[in-house]
């Protein structure tokens, strides 16, 4: 993963010069392969080899402790953070300190966040924090301020193009996988080797089937409904911003599927917001069926009056 090659020499100087905060936020889309780097990095700090791809780093160390959602769960709750606390203030079995590991760091409870903030601000000697975020908007202020934050960048097109192919993709569906993955090299790859491809070109038939007035709202959402959620979002949000394109560029107007049809540009950018929206919203605090049969219907009436409150969930 090269692209994660510059931040993580980086980060292992401030490791070695005993520079590092004790507080480190890595943020950046999902696939980019945040959580190997976190890996890496307190394997650094601890001076143990950890194995990124083992299902929990904590089992390697007793030293490490990693904090996440637990099972059948999609936030991380107050009660683990207290717990996480309250081992962090204890002795370490070794030399270098204690590390933990809290990811996403954007799922938890507001009372989970405010639970952490004393963390930070009273750190215990010797310990490190390393939470991983997908959406930094999620956390309040006070712990973004309190964090030392890396936001991890997606490489060059044509470099990540390259480091696809590499990986035994055809160049055209390396780069439909990074357009719907927004750079992020992890995610194409598995929206390539999985069927996120496949169901993106579905999405993309079902909304000029709308747009042209030869479908029903109501039978496409019911479709929509039995996908994976988050791939629905992706490629709905993959074809609004290719409909904006083209309404501000000639260029792209010309290559685009919908230029026949007339469609408000403001509309198009409402509904590209209000699918941000609920993008950044975490799972389980929305409807997603009802959220989903928002999102179709403005398509056959070419997104008319989407400006005018249109929301999703």
């Amino acid at each position: 993963m090269f692209w994660l090659d510059e931040l993580r020499e980086h980060l292992f100087q401030r490791v070695d010069g005993g520079m590092l905060t004790h507080a480190v936020m890595l943020a950046g889309p999902p696939g980019m392969g945040k959580r190997v780097l976190a890996t890496q990095l307190l394997s650094r700090f601890l001076g143990v080899a950890l194995d990124a791809r083992a299902e929990s780093p904590a089992h390697q160390h007793p030293d490490l402790h990693v904090v996440r959602p637990e099972e059948d769960k999609r936030q991380i709750a107050v009660d683990q953070i207290r717990s996480l606390t309250a081992t962090l203030a204890l002795s370490a079995h070794g030399n270098q300190g204690k590390a933990a590991l809290i990811e996403p760091a954007d799922s938890m409870t507001t009372a989970a966040a405010n639970s952490l903030l004393k963390t930070l601000e009273e750190p215990t000697a010797d310990s490190l924090l390393v939470l991983v975020v997908d959406g930094r908007g999620r956390l309040p202020a006070t712990i973004l301020s309190r964090t030392t934050r890396y936001q991890v960048h997606p490489p060059v097109r044509s470099a990540a193009v390259a480091w696809l192919t590499g990986q035994g993709l055809a160049e055209q569906d390396a780069m439909a996988a990074l357009a719907l993955a927004d750079g992020a090299p992890l995610r194409a790859l598995e929206l390539a080797e999985g069927e996120g491809l496949a169901l993106a070109r579905q999405i993309r038939y079902d909304v000029g089937t709308l747009m042209a007035g030869q479908g029903s709202a109501l039978e496409v959402a019911a479709r929509w409904r039995k996908l994976p959620h988050e791939d629905v979002l992706a490629a709905l949000r993959r074809v609004t911003m290719g409909l904006v394109y083209a309404r501000m560029s000639r260029k792209m107007s010309a290559a685009s599927d919908f230029q026949r049809y007339v469609v408000d540009t403001r509309d198009a950018f409402c509904y590209l917001d209000g699918l941000n929206r609920l993008i950044a919203r975490l799972p389980g605090t929305y409807n997603p069926e009802l959220a989903i049969d928002a999102m179709a219907m403005p398509w056959a009436n070419r997104l008319a009056g989407a400006r005018h409150g249109q929301t999703f969930g």
